[in-house]
């Protein structure tokens, strides 16, 4: 087990970790009409990270070199919530950063990360984990699995990019007024500052794994098979809204009870900020983290190509 030191993250419906856990608890949705429409010229719902101040907020972070704006929004955004995280400059933290699939520099990008973190990540030592919704919790479990004496590890992704949009509005997945049973695509960034010393948050991570499984009740067995914790109080699912990701869960809990609490409490909070992708596990354990009430918690993140990320999780020193 590792204890959470710090957490950090932005979303669209918060601009640090206490922000957007103050926001979900409250059920704040920020979803907008983007201006990209469907085939039928309906405009898509869309959930992006809102600015902070113009001078000093995460979008003023000055980027160096020559690299796409999609990378330069995901540098951003990565940067901020690692320094909420990690607070102080020049600490040289390994860093291991969930991101999509499609993220290719690993050295471009984990050294203009530390510079736009004043130095609180050693590129040389950090670490870039690809995939999709799972990739954060990958990174997490990468990070413990490396035995650093202190790390930060989380996740960063933008589905609003046009990029990432366009394979995703030709599948039709996408929710517009024509298609109210597609997700809403978001943006955001989480990050854990883990390591052995308990005075931090008093909350721990148990365990956590990433595995490709064509059943999400087959991962979870894998966790719980070495699991010797309490039962889980509290589940947060990436499940965004779309129809698909209801059976797997429904599965998971008939196969898996005796692990549950009989009053457990499921909550997606994806339906607050949107489809936030390699960000979705660091997101919702810090979410919990925070809300020390939940006891013992599993996050869980599921990609589209049967890769699934857990995390185990016990907040408020339980």
């Amino acid at each position: 087990m590792v204890a959470v030191l710090g957490t950090g993250a932005l979303t669209p419906v918060g601009l640090s970790a206490r922000e957007t856990s103050a926001s979900v608890r409250a059920g704040i949705v920020r979803s907008r009409e983007s201006d990209r429409l469907d085939p039928d010229g309906a405009p898509y719902i869309t959930a992006s990270v809102p600015d902070g101040p113009p001078s000093t907020g995460w979008q003023a972070r000055s980027i160096s070199g020559d690299v796409s704006a999609r990378h330069a929004r995901l540098l951003r955004l990565a940067a901020a919530a690692i320094c909420e995280a990690v607070s102080i400059a020049g600490a040289r933290w390994p860093a291991f950063v969930g991101i999509p699939e499609d993220i290719l520099e690993d050295a471009t990008f984990l050294v203009e990360l530390a510079r736009l973190t004043e130095d609180r990540i050693d590129p040389r030592a950090s670490h870039l984990v690809r995939g999709g919704r799972e990739a954060g919790c990958a990174a997490i479990a990468a990070a413990i699995a490396a035995g650093c004496p202190n790390a930060v590890a989380g996740g960063v992704d933008s589905l609003v990019d046009p990029e990432a949009m366009s394979p995703l509005a030709l599948e039709g997945r996408i929710r517009s007024d024509n298609a109210p049973s597609g997700f809403v695509p978001g943006e955001g960034a989480g990050f854990l500052a883990l390591g052995a010393d308990r005075s931090g948050t008093g909350s721990r991570i148990d365990r956590a794994l990433a595995q490709r499984s064509p059943e999400l009740s087959s991962a979870i067995a894998e966790l719980c098979s070495r699991d010797s914790g309490p039962l889980f109080s509290h589940v947060s699912a990436s499940m965004n809204g779309e129809a698909r990701w209801a059976l797997p869960w429904a599965v998971t809990r008939a196969r898996h009870g005796a692990r549950f609490s009989s009053d457990l409490f499921l909550d997606h909070p994806a339906e607050c900020y949107g489809d936030i992708g390699a960000a979705s596990g660091p997101v919702m354990a810090g979410l919990a983290t925070i809300d020390s009430r939940r006891g013992r918690t599993l996050v869980y993140a599921s990609s589209d190509d049967e890769f699934h990320g857990l995390i185990a999780l016990s907040t408020g020193g339980r």
